[in-house]
């Protein structure tokens, strides 16, 4: 899509799909497909057939995505000590994301690497 120009990075998931766009502070995370979970991190769990931005300024920067079938991954600068820090969303009743408590249908900051 006209959307996804400047794609630098991308991942599939059994039905979601994901694409870094552009580079340094000015990357972010565009995602489309399936979304029964939250795993676009679009806010909702509503499926896009086009590529809709996520995770606003937490994801500004964005390093690298990954995705799994029902929850994604994300790297992104660190806002702490570390170089960098990971953000979640998606599926997450066995605490796959890394935090408590359920769905999450925007991205969360799970870890610092």
């Amino acid at each position: 899509t006209s959307s996804l120009g400047g794609v630098a990075a991308g991942s599939l998931g059994a039905a979601p799909a994901c694409a870094v766009r552009g580079t340094g502070t000015a990357a972010r995370v565009w995602c489309w497909g399936a979304n029964t979970n939250g795993q676009l991190g679009v806010g909702s769990t509503t499926s896009r057939r086009m590529a809709t931005l996520v995770g606003g300024s937490l994801l500004a920067g964005v390093q690298s995505v990954s995705l799994g079938g029902a929850h994604s991954l994300a790297i992104v600068p660190s806002t702490v000590r570390a170089p960098s820090d990971a953000a979640a969303w998606g599926r997450n009743v066995d605490a796959q994301l890394g935090v408590a408590g359920g769905q999450r249908t925007t991205p969360v900051l799970t870890a610092s690497l």
